[in-house]
């Protein structure tokens, strides 16, 4: 049975089934099989790509997240990006559903956030703004995505620990009681610690781009383990140092890929240049110009190699243009397998990034397969 979450959240549940019947295996045993919660499915609507209702009602996203509402460094909008009034047919397919729709609000870059966080003016300004923006009636809540990677301040550090609480308290006295979720970077950003993140109500982790657009080397883009912070793993593993609930933990899923220039026939290893962005499936171009590369085109092209270490797809091909070239993605195979360490470590769900870049095709399969204890693995 798929369970409904309103503003309220889910009632996660462990129920733990006891299947008889067993004269096949030890006479007189009893079989123990404990069922995992249906995965939630959280997804980023852009506002760079507008989203056709129906399909998005089809779709059956758990939770809604508008991206974004750029903040500026004195606390106040920088960029609303037409919200609300050129985006009323997601508002209309939310409300459709009674699906909560959360408002992204970003911080871009570590001359910001010092100036930001560090004055404790722009920080009150800030939550005057943020909480304007969630007294709008069809906003369930806030989420603080401040994307830093490097080092900053002690002091601006302290400003953003102290914004976090004073904001939930904020959204919390409001009624309906709005929810607030934090975008969390990779542990070395050390951005939050376990007294901030107790006061949201969810936490994404970061758990894509270990490898991008500017690496060295092409390889995976959400590696379900390996080295990088980014990995599924290490992105559990940081949740887990933060206090983190599993069941108010959800990963992030890329729905775009990179093709990278490569030194030699190889789908890892060096690269002679940045990498091309791709989208899952293809994009209309009046709304996407400058990503219209679609990695479905090239796996029937190309073909892909499943790599089971990373849980990651890849395709490779020659360009007469650029020579080698390695595309890496996060398919249905990788999905799948997505999925599993999700129920195997108990964790809340997935958020897609960005809805729409796979046609819904892959956030539709995880809608049909969430609660399939074990539905058969795609090719790709």
């Amino acid at each position: 049975m798929r369970l409904h979450r309103g503003q309220g959240g889910w009632r996660r549940t462990l129920t733990t089934l006891v299947a008889a019947g067993c004269a096949a295996l030890a006479a007189g045993c009893a079989q123990h099989q404990t069922t995992h919660a249906p995965l939630q499915a959280w997804g980023y609507a852009a506002w760079w790509l507008p989203l056709d209702a129906e399909r998005l009602e089809s779709a059956r996203i758990d939770r809604l997240l508008f991206f974004e509402i750029a903040l500026a460094a004195d606390g106040s909008v920088a960029d609303a990006h037409g919200w609300p009034e050129r985006h009323r047919s997601l508002r209309e397919a939310a409300a459709m559903r009674d699906t909560p729709l959360d408002l992204v609000l970003t911080l871009q870059g570590a001359e910001a956030f010092e100036t930001l966080f560090s004055d404790p003016h722009a920080r009150a300004r800030m939550l005057e703004t943020a909480e304007t923006l969630a007294r709008d009636p069809m906003v369930s809540g806030l989420q603080i995505d401040v994307e830093v990677y490097t080092t900053v301040s002690t002091d601006s550090i302290a400003g953003l620990r102290e914004v976090v609480p004073a904001l939930a308290s904020r959204l919390h006295a409001l009624r309906p009681r709005r929810e607030l979720s934090l975008f969390v970077p990779p542990a070395h950003t050390g951005l939050y610690d376990r007294a901030t993140v107790a006061h949201a109500d969810w936490g994404i982790m970061q758990a894509y781009d270990a490898h991008w657009a500017q690496s060295a080397e092409a390889g995976p883009v959400a590696p379900l383990r390996g080295d990088s912070p980014a990995s599924w793993e290490q992105a559990l593993a940081h949740a887990t140092a933060l206090g983190l609930p599993r069941m108010r933990t959800l990963l992030s899923y890329p729905l775009y890929g990179y093709e990278w220039p490569m030194r030699e026939r190889t789908h890892n290893g060096p690269t002679t240049g940045p990498a091309r962005t791709t989208t899952l499936a293809a994009v209309d171009p009046a709304h996407l110009p400058l990503i219209q590369i679609d990695v479905a085109q090239h796996v029937r092209d190309f073909g892909c190699r499943n790599d089971a270490r990373t849980g990651s797809s890849s395709y490779l091909f020659f360009d007469p243009d650029r020579g080698w070239v390695a595309g890496w993605y996060e398919g249905a195979w990788s999905l799948q397998r997505k999925r599993r360490f999700l129920i195997d470590k108990n964790l809340a769900g997935v958020a897609f990034f960005v809805l729409g870049y796979d046609d819904f095709s892959l956030v539709r399969s995880f809608e049909r397969n969430r609660d399939a204890p074990s539905p058969p693995a795609p090719p790709c």
